[in-house]
Parts: C-alpha cells; sequence; structure tokens
C-alpha cells in the first residue's frame, strides 16, 4: 500500500529570532533522518516542504545524504499549505487581549528558556482555537483547512508514489487531527508533543487515509541518542 510520510523539521535555533534556522543539533537531526530513511529502502517519487527555513533545510540535509549516496532524490514542491502558524504574531494578539497573563510575564521574564515557550504556546493556540484571538493573522478555521486541504493533495500523490512531506509540528498535528478525528483539545497536546525530525506515517487506500505510525523517531532509537531527542 502506498506511503505518505510526514516529518517535522529539526530544532531550530535557540532564541525567537533565530528559531527559523537549524541549529547544529537540528542539521544532526534531520541527517540522521536521512541516513535512516537510506538505509532501510525508502525511495519517495514526491518531495514536498513549507516556505520556512528550518523546513526547507531538514529536507535540504535529507536530500544530501540520498545525493551522496547515488541515489538522487525528485525535485521539491514548495508548499504554502505546509508553512507553520506564525507563533510571534499569535502570541502578540493573545498579549494584547490578555495582557497581564501570567504565561506572557514568565516568557517575558526568561525568553531563552523554551520550556516556558511551551507554556505560552498551549496556552496561546487555547485561545485561537477558541476564536478569542480577534486580530490573529490567521484564523484557526483557515490553518485547519490549508492543512487538511494538503492532506488531501498529498494523499491522491500517495496513492501512486511515495511522499515524503517535510513540515512542521501545528500542521502535522492537524492532518493527524483529520485522520483520527480527534478534537481540537487533542490536536494541541499533540503540536505540543511532536518531536524534532518526528515521523508521522500514513497509508492511503481505497477506505480513505489510515495512520501506521505517530511521532516516531526510528532514527534516533538507541539509548545514547535520548539526548538529541528535542521539542523545540
Amino acid at each position: 500500500m502506498p506511503e505518505l510520510l510526514f516529518v517535522r523539521h529539526g530544532q531550530g535555533g535557540p532564541t525567537a529570532e533565530t528559531y527559523d534556522a537549524l541549529s547544529p543539533l537540528g542539521w544532526q537531526q534531520a541527517e540522521r533522518l536521512g541516513r535512516w530513511l537510506l538505509a532501510h529502502g525508502n525511495d519517495f517519487g514526491h518531495l514536498a516542504v513549507g516556505r520556512l527555513r528550518r523546513q526547507r533545510e531538514t529536507l535540504d540535509a535529507v536530500r544530501a545524504v540520498y545525493a551522496a549516496a547515488g541515489r538522487p532524490l525528485p525535485e521539491v514542491e514548495e508548499t504554502p499549505e505546509l508553512d507553520e502558524y506564525r507563533f510571534t504574531d499569535l502570541v502578540q494578539a493573545f498579549a494584547r487581549t490578555e495582557p497581564r497573563h501570567p504565561a506572557i510575564a514568565s516568557a517575558r521574564e526568561l525568553p531563552t528558556d523554551k520550556r516556558r515557550w511551551i507554556t505560552l504556546l498551549r496556552t496561546t493556540l487555547t485561545a485561537w482555537a477558541a476564536g478569542e484571538l480577534v486580530d490573529a493573522p490567521e484564523s484557526w478555521a483557515s490553518f485547519q483547512g490549508r492543512a487538511r486541504a494538503a492532506l488531501e493533495r498529498f494523499a491522491v500523490s500517495a496513492r501512486v508514489r511515495p511522499v515524503l512531506v517535510v513540515s512542521s509540528g501545528g500542521v502535522m498535528s492537524q492532518v493527524a487531527q483529520a485522520v483520527l478525528g480527534l478534537p481540537n483539545e487533542s490536536a494541541i497536546e499533540l503540536n505540543l508533543g511532536l518531536l524534532n525530525t518526528g515521523l508521522c506515517s500514513y497509508r492511503v487506500g481505497d477506505s480513505g487515509t489510515r495512520m501506521a505510525a505517530l511521532n516516531a523517531l526510528p532514527h534516533l532509537s538507541a539509548p545514547e541518542d535520548r539526548p538529541l531527542w528535542t521539542l523545540v
């Protein structure tokens, strides 16, 4: 049965300003992913990626592994629907709505602590899904719609050739929500738990699209690889 593989990008930089470029660890995660895919005989007939730098660099690392082995992958389709939501803009909208919320104060107190990013992101996404961010750059429904449109399009392609898609946690959680029928609350928690270069694999058949693996890290599965697991 054809396979549709969604991959989250590698770890980004340490601050909000540098987050859209892979960190050295992010490059290592992406290269390890490429080596695992190659070693396990994964040949893709269609590659797609969003427009964000961290997404494109992750796919670049995978393609470089294949090219070095003399097995170049196809050209890449750049797909706007795979772009992540604009976290900074959403947080700013939330701060305008709830300027004294503890999550806002905590993140401002220590902006390089990524654990505080997670708390702030959960709070912001919950308000966004509830329609409470009236001046958000994109509505929750619009974000859901474009992620699901991408799923439908790549599922059609996966019926004839394996597809590799590199995107971000928000988009991937929306794809999983659509396939599994999850409520918004569960989609948000899934978003917050998707690991860098984690895999979500789907099987596409006559009965529709079914999930085969969720948030898998087979390329970082050895005990000594645990320090390579990151969320942001």
